[in-house]
């Protein structure tokens, strides 16, 4: 798990490289177009992201170990103490800055923009983010709300394997189905288009990877053949998605990876001796995956770090951009490991007393 999102954190890392450093070379050069491909591959970082949460989130809902307001406790202490120390960060730089200020100039309009980014409104809403990545935890907050909300009230424990999976490819099917259909639609006020959320499909395909991993039927021994060709569909997609016409609804390239991703996901949790398992067991990519979340928050700080050492002190060249890019990287985890250490291991990982659980009634489809 920690490798794979060591993989997803690599991703993410190559979009904001090519947005701030690779965008200094000429357009069309071969190294701006290469490097823009990889930025442009590089957001499915965040889709791998929404994958695993959905794997990991609907695993803890389904055990049942927690009651609502443990779990929701849990996942505000997850969240909010590395992403307010960002935050403070981000504010207190505005504030020495004006010019590269984000935060309205009227005290009441500054009071409820901090505000609405202190909740984790901008993405699921149209409201600028302060921390640029943070859009994505607006979509996190709304599946560990949601989910415990529809397996509760739908008393989804008490359904068969059948019936969830059955429940939840067709709502992903659903909305993306929505989504082409009103990509195009305008939307008034501080709210997006629904159809523009397509990518929430990913916590789908977590809960089917984890209801195919968790199924004793499917426990099977796969194939080393098998593995190899999901990790080529992967591959293929992730490369591919770049090349997609221009204009293209989202709900595209999120089925792609929600077919692709799943599957590899499948593969690589469901079988710990197979190629891809042990392949993600790589050391250093499991360290950069358990810091994975200090890492997406404080990274772009490191980018934009070196894109200002590197203008002031070298005239812009292929060869300088791709010797940085290993620099560069070097400099994002070492931010990215004092953030961990300092406030996220400290402060996010102290784990609470076991409380009542989510659903006090055993079924026999629990098992």
């Amino acid at each position: 798990m920690e490798g794979v999102r060591g993989l997803a954190v690599v991703l993410v890392f190559l979009v904001h490289f090519d947005q701030l450093i690779a965008s200094l070379l000429p357009n069309h050069s071969l190294s701006r177009n290469i490097l823009h491909w990889a930025g442009e591959m590089g957001h499915s970082g965040v889709d791998l992201f929404f994958l695993l949460s959905g794997y990991l989130i609907y695993g803890l809902v389904r055990s049942g170990k927690r009651s609502v307001p443990d779990f929701l406790a849990r996942r505000v202490q997850r969240i909010y103490p590395t992403f307010f120390a960002i935050l403070a960060s981000y504010i207190v730089y505005m504030l020495l800055m004006p010019s590269q200020s984000k935060i309205p100039h009227a005290a009441g309009a500054a009071l409820l923009y901090l505000a609405a980014n202190a909740m984790l409104l901008p993405g699921l809403f149209a409201i600028t983010p302060i921390i640029t990545v943070a859009w994505s935890l607006s979509y996190e907050v709304f599946y560990y709300a949601a989910l415990p909300a529809l397996y509760l009230v739908a008393r989804m424990r008490r359904w068969n394997r059948t019936a969830r999976v059955t429940f939840f490819v067709g709502l992903a099917l659903a909305y993306c189905a929505y989504s082409m259909k009103y990509w195009n639609a305008a939307v008034p006020g501080i709210l997006l288009n629904p159809a523009q959320h397509v990518r929430l499909i990913m916590f789908v395909a977590g809960i089917l990877a984890y209801e195919a991993v968790s199924a004793k039927p499917l426990r099977f021994r796969i194939s080393r053949r098998m593995e190899f060709a999901v990790a080529v569909l992967a591959g293929c997609v992730v490369l591919g998605i770049p090349g997609l016409p221009s204009g293209t609804p989202a709900a595209v390239p999120a089925l792609m990876l929600f077919v692709a991703f799943g599957l590899a996901c499948a593969c690589s949790l469901g079988d710990e001796t197979g190629l891809l398992a042990t392949a993600f067991s790589f050391t250093p990519l499991r360290c950069l995956g358990n810091m994975s979340y200090s890492y997406y928050l404080i990274h772009a700080i490191g980018v934009h770090l070196t894109r200002g050492a590197m203008v002031r002190a070298f005239p812009i060249s292929p060869a300088l951009v791709w010797s940085v890019l290993p620099v560069c990287f070097a400099i994002t985890w070492l931010a990215s490991t004092a953030l961990f250490l300092l406030v996220e291991k400290p402060l996010s990982f102290a784990r609470p007393a076991t409380s009542s659980r989510l659903d006090p009634v055993p079924t026999p489809e629990t098992t």
